[in-house]
């Protein structure tokens, strides 16, 4: 009981009893926004809430042009997320985003290539990125600017990692053969047809 130190039980008791019965531990809770976000206070409904994340991706990489294979050297994200309430999870995250970005850059496709001989029929052919595959380098950081609109400060943050690899390693691409190819993922055929396509242009 807040505010009584006596009238208090251990989690694991409390854990315990609900495991061995056939009770349920249920928990409810509400919140509003901010006083001056207008709202209906029956439905809840109002305004789009403008508490959105922020974020900068940077991404070094090696390709080998006879073969169209991109080795990403190295991956750092920034992100500002208003309030970190859990600084481990939101770094976690930042990893996961990182994976999901690296495959659906470069590996994760369910379109046959290049014919319906090669269409991918079980999981196997279906190469996505293990942390095996992370580059060398992948930096994490967060920036906080408590958000007056968020729960306790904090932003909605989660498929923005997860996104900002991919328009990073096409822009990568650019930068370093002077490519400007736009479809993903990119494994090495789909590159190397983007470079050929590409030769005797400025930059090849």
């Amino acid at each position: 009981v807040k505010g009584d130190d006596s009238k208090s039980m251990p989690m694991q008791e409390v854990g315990d009893g609900v495991l061995n019965s056939a009770e349920f531990l249920i928990g409810t809770g509400a919140w509003y926004p901010a006083p001056f976000t207008e709202h209906d206070p029956e439905t809840g409904e109002m305004a789009s809430v403008g508490a959105v994340s922020f974020g900068s991706c940077y991404v070094e990489i090696e390709v080998d042009t006879e073969t169209g294979e991109i080795d990403i050297i190295k991956l750092d994200q920034a992100w500002e997320m208003g309030k970190a309430v859990n600084p481990l999870m939101c770094m976690q995250q930042i990893g996961g985003g990182l994976t999901i970005g690296l495959g659906y850059g470069l590996s994760e496709d369910c379109r046959p290539s290049p014919n319906m001989e090669y269409v991918p029929d079980r999981l196997g052919d279906y190469f996505m990125p293990t942390f095996a595959d992370y580059p060398k380098e992948n930096g994490r950081a967060l920036v906080e600017v408590p958000h007056p609109m968020g729960v306790k400060g904090a932003k909605g943050f989660s498929e923005g990692s997860s996104t900002a690899p991919i328009p990073a390693i096409v822009d990568a691409l650019h930068d370093a053969l002077g490519v400007r190819h736009m479809e993903i993922p990119m494994p090495p055929e789909v590159a190397l047809r983007a470079i050929e396509g590409a030769e005797g242009s400025p930059g090849i």
